[in-house]
């Protein structure tokens, strides 16, 4: 090989030229036959050896620490010549590059528009930055065992999490068949695979915005997520001068250009003819400040009363199962006119065999999950052991359909703000009064909206005017604000006296169980107190299941009892007929005779005085402590059983409860208004409303916002989760306190502000998983529960408690047979038809026939 190089160069230098001019003639010349027999060099099947050629000339080139320097430069200066050919196209969106804050839409913040955006940028705007960066970082070197050093937990602990779930490599949004239930908490580590890739495609997003900031679309949407995370202006300054956001006046451009396309989507929504029924209208009265640090005449602090809500759409395949007359007006009102001659008996709320069988099952069936929980394993699965009621009416699992109305400066608390409410509500949905009032429209809130609603339809009624009819409008209650009012009454009812060391109500069993015994009067935490109220109705069962297994000075052991599924289910049985049956309660009721002494003619009056104070103080005291047990825990167990059924998405469980605590609510002083409004709304549901509506309306009552089965909420419970994220984005945004742009931007974007802090998680590398929040009683907490137990003996017949607990069911139907016996001037008040018809038998209502107006409330 030596010899032919040295004739080649020989032959070169006869003709007048070295290896280097014969190269760069021979790859410039426009012969034919020189192009042709360069033509592979450049091509596919020629590249490998060209390569090699490159190759050779570096390792020549780079022998030495200056020829090392020339390389570097002559790469760098074709790596400035290729960037520099890179880059998107210039021009508006989709022609370009450019996104206008004033025309984006929802879609721009979907991850199917994200992930298009970054595909298009790595692969065909600026695929060689990409492809350097990212191969820059797959070539860290990161030691096996090394602790995470980015890990997001705030507890400062350096110990490392075992057996920690990797990161699946494509973040999907959560769905019922791919998301698991539930995972307990850890510091879950970072998806490493994807990092590179992430971290690539910012960069590259971040140099196109600083050749040209009208490459943007990455900045868009991070100075709105920014924006929604609360991060201050100072912060988001810096972030915009590094290339990674948009101004914070771009960001509120984005969203008020959201806010508009909102309202358009409302307008659509409501449109006559667009369903056989109407949106249902789910609002709450909301409380706000527009504060003014330095006050002056003109410049004043303001206390705001607004509205709020947001518009559901009936699942569409429910509604097309039903006749469309069942959705219209005028089937409505003749289901009214026909409820008028239904008589009322207190048989209508009373339970029914096949209730009362449910009942039992729902007992049962939480005795059985508190042994599984904490004592028992059973050895075989021969016998079932349910630890859920049978279903009765489940609710489908799926994406309510919902949007948000603008906020609206005029509070429901009295009939004539309700009267604001409507005009609100007609302006966004540009319907006018005619329309609105002229057709069927059902409106769901606490007590009080229902109340003042009605308060102001006896004040028009009747009408002859359609704009001014309110006979289309009627009211149902809210799912959550029922279980939170009556649970906190029931709560109340076994509360005890804190002040007595020896009584033995809810407040020492929570004291036992770690729990601050603080009594709930205001309406701040009601999730709080149903999680204290479940624990200490679960405690209770496990004493009484101890007792039952012939342990009752035992704690809970250890490991759980291996045991057979028969003899479990023996355990539930007898648990449930020594402690929860009707005849548990007769019996625990019957206060036993005060023992009598045959040798009275012998005792002096010393003993016959301190005989009598004895027997006196015991009768003062009373032996009432299993009856007040077993009271509390039949009681909870309707509370535990409503919230379980709301969760579980099974509105046939819910509305039998609610059944019951109509009964219940008439044994209770401080539930006036629910004594009415309650059995009504579950005669208007089971009885009155024609079958289409009706079931309809049950199956609109629980949404699972992430679409997931036992993950339902009530309708006005996901309206307070909204409330509090529109007040977090309104005190975080950093632009003090401006009314306007909280009615006009912030209202009508929650749900994509909200979904925009949600998708972070995803964008950090993690799963974005919606968890559950079960509360968790530990064997320690436990063991110091039974300790109190054991040291009163809370089940034992003869314990003494000072004051009886009142049975609120029994005096519920004592009051119902009362009232009907005396007329039934209460339960008339609870026919639907007390406030939704219109007219007599014998034409208009007069002023004497018109119902009790009711006290105006404002909240429920």
């Amino acid at each position: 090989m030596s010899k032919k190089l040295l004739y080649v160069g020989e032959v070169l230098a006869a003709l007048d030229l070295d290896p280097k001019r014969f190269i760069t003639a021979f790859l410039q010349n426009n012969d034919k036959q020189i192009v042709i027999n360069r033509r592979l060099w450049g091509a596919d099947i020629g590249w490998r050896s060209t390569s090699e050629v490159l190759k050779k000339i570096k390792a020549l080139v780079c022998h030495t620490t200056e020829g090392k320097g020339r390389w570097k430069a002559y790469i760098l200066s074709e790596a400035q010549e290729i960037l520099a050919a890179e880059g998107g196209k210039h021009g508006q969106f989709p022609h370009g590059t450019y996104h206008n804050s004033r025309k984006i839409t929802p879609e721009f913040f979907s991850e199917e528009a994200k992930e298009a955006r970054v595909t298009k940028l790595i692969n065909r705007e600026m695929p060689f930055l990409y492809q350097l960066i990212k191969h820059i970082l797959a070539k860290k070197d990161v030691s096996k065992g090394v602790s995470d050093a980015f890990g997001d937990s705030d507890s400062g602990s350096d110990v490392e999490p075992e057996n920690l779930p990797k990161r699946k490599k494509k973040t999907r949004k959560p769905s019922a068949a791919s998301v698991p239930p539930d995972h307990p908490e850890h510091d879950e580590p970072f998806d490493r695979t994807i990092q590179p890739h992430v971290i690539a495609a910012t960069i590259c997003s971040m140099v196109s915005f600083g050749r040209n900031r009208r490459n943007n679309a990455r900045q868009i949407q991070n100075s709105v997520v920014l924006l929604a995370c609360g991060v201050t202006e100072r912060v988001n300054t810096y972030l915009n001068y590094i290339g990674l956001s948009l101004s914070r006046r771009t960001a509120h451009r984005a969203l008020k250009a959201l806010g508009i396309i909102s309202e358009k989507v409302i307008i659509r929504r409501t449109a006559i003819g667009k369903h056989p029924f109407a949106p249902m209208i789910c609002m709450d009265n909301l409380d706000f400040e527009e504060k003014v640090h330095e006050k002056s005449i003109e410049h004043t602090s303001q206390m705001f009363h607004g509205t709020w809500g947001y518009l559901h759409v009936a699942d569409p395949n429910l509604v097309s199962q039903f006749d469309p007359e069942d959705f219209s007006l005028r089937s409505f009102k003749k289901s009214i006119e026909d409820c008028t001659t239904m008589p009322m008996k207190p048989s209508i709320f009373l339970p029914t065999q096949k209730s009362s069988y449910h009942w039992q099952a729902v007992i049962k069936s939480q005795i059985t999950k508190v042994l599984l929980d904490h004592l028992v394993k059973p050895s075989d699965p021969f016998v079932n052991l349910p630890t859920d009621p049978p279903s009765i009416d489940p609710i489908s699992a799926k994406k309510p359909d919902i949007t948000m109305l603008k906020l609206m400066i005029a509070s429901d608390n009295s009939a004539e703000g309700v009267g604001e409410v409507f005009e609100g509500i007609m302006r966004q949905t540009n319907l006018s009064p005619t329309e609105f009032c002229g057709r069927l429209q059902l409106f769901e809130g606490d007590l009080g909206t229902c109340i003042n609603l009605e308060s102001l339809r006896s004040h028009q009624k009747p009408s002859g005017h359609i704009a001014n009819d309110l006979s289309s409008f009627f009211t149902l209650l809210g799912a959550s604000h029922i279980l939170w009012n009556v649970a906190q009454a029931i709560y109340l009812s076994h509360y005890g006296n804190p002040l007595d060391q020896k009584d033995q109500g809810v407040w020492h069993t929570l004291s036992s169980l770690g729990i601050p015994a603080e009594r709930p009067t205001t309406k701040k935490d009601f999730t709080l107190m149903l999680t204290n109220l479940t624990k200490c109705h679960e405690s209770t069962i496990l004493y009484c299941l101890l007792t039952v297994m012939g342990y009752p000075k035992a704690f809970i052991p250890d490991e759980k009892v291996v045991m057979t599924s028969e003899k479990t289910k023996e355990v539930v049985n007898k648990c449930y007929q020594q402690f929860f049956s009707p005849e548990a309660l007769e019996l625990a009721d019957q206060e036993p005779p005060l023992e009598e002494d045959d040798n009275d003619d012998n005792e002096n009056d010393e003993s016959d005085n301190s005989t009598t104070s004895a027997n006196s103080a015991k009768s003062e005291s009373g032996e009432h402590g299993l009856i007040n047990l077993l009271l509390r825990l039949r009681d909870f167990a309707s509370v535990v059983e409503c919230d379980r059924a709301m969760r579980a998405g099974d509105i046939g469980r819910v509305l039998n409860i609610c059944t019951r605590w109509s009964v219940m609510a008439n044994g209770m002083t401080c539930l006036k208004n629910y004594a009415i409004h309650l059995p009504r709304m579950v005669l208007l549901l089971t009885r009155v409303l024609p079958e289409g509506l009706a079931t309809t309306l049950k199956h609109s009552l629980l949404v699972s916002p992430s679409g997931r089965a036992n993950h339902f909420v009530a309708k006005d419970f996901y309206l307070e989760t909204q409330n509090f994220w529109l007040k977090y984005f309104y005190n975080h945004n950093g632009c003090g306190t401006q009314i306007d742009r909280l009615k006009d931007v912030f209202s009508l974007n929650v749900p994509i502000l909200r979904e925009l802090v949600k998708g972070l998680r995803g964008d950090s590398g993690k799963n974005d998983i919606c968890q559950s929040h079960k509360h968790n009683l530990t064997t320690a907490t436990l063991n110091n529960f039974l300790k109190m137990a054991h040291q009163y003996e809370l089940l034992s017949p003869t314990n003494i408690q000072k004051k009886k607990t009142k049975d609120i069911y029994r005096r519920g139907c004592d009051a119902l047979h009362d009232d009907y016996a005396k007329g039934g001037h209460k339960l008339n008040r609870m026919q639907p038809s007390t406030t939704l018809y219109y007219h007599t038998p014998n034409g208009p209502a007069t002023e004497d026939e018109l119902p009790a107006e009711e006290e105006v409330v404002v909240d429920g």
